[in-house]
């Protein structure tokens, strides 16, 4: 029955719907970029980006130092190894034993940049001596992060872009969706997603 008669039935008027105000795009809690559960608004790469070296009431940006922030799982990902993420890539695209070589060779590119960049992550927070800590020293810090990023990544392309000719063209499909270093759409997990 319709919502109109089923309201004329009961001798009741039904009642235009009142509109919901809108928010904007893109704004409002969520799952953040990088980690966070939804509702907490850790926002972008999980807890607490600009409090810094442990400041409170988060543990700093991307974790702090030597905590939830480096190793398996740095980006707010689940504590999954290295090791296992790319075997369960390798089993997802069906690598055939003509394609092993040519896959240890990319699984040890990545692996390596991903132990450069947690090595760099955590030379990098360590607490203040003395006070707090400058706007100018958390800047610095967020460029030397963003410089690790970006070679972390410039290295798995490159990883990333050797391999692809040795894959078939329904692989080179499916490797540019999930490897890392091809895959960089919407937190995908090529640049940071689970790495």
């Amino acid at each position: 029955m319709a919502p109109a008669a089923l309201a004329q039935a009961s001798g009741t008027a039904a009642s235009p719907p009142t509109a919901q105000p809108e928010e904007p795009a893109g704004y409002g809690y969520g799952p953040g970029m990088m980690g966070g559960s939804w509702g907490d608004g850790l926002g972008m790469m999980g807890g607490g980006m600009m409090p810094g070296w442990g400041g409170k009431p988060w543990p700093g940006m991307m974790g702090g130092w030597g905590g939830p922030g480096t190793g398996p799982g740095h980006w707010g990902g689940p504590a999954v190894s290295i090791a296992d993420r790319l075997a369960a890539l390798k089993d997802e695209l069906n690598i055939t034993a003509g394609e092993t070589d040519a896959w240890n060779t990319y699984a040890a590119a990545v692996t390596a940049a991903d132990q450069s960049f947690a090595d760099g992550v955590k030379s990098l927070w360590h607490p203040p001596a003395s006070g707090a800590v400058t706007p100018d020293q958390r800047f610095d810090t967020m460029t030397k992060m963003v410089a690790l990023m970006k070679q972390g990544y410039d290295q798995k392309k490159a990883a990333a872009d050797a391999l692809m000719p040795h894959l078939t063209q329904y692989q080179q499909g499916q490797a540019s969706e999930i490897l890392p270093g091809l895959a960089t759409r919407h937190g995908g997990r090529g640049m940071m997603g689970g790495w």
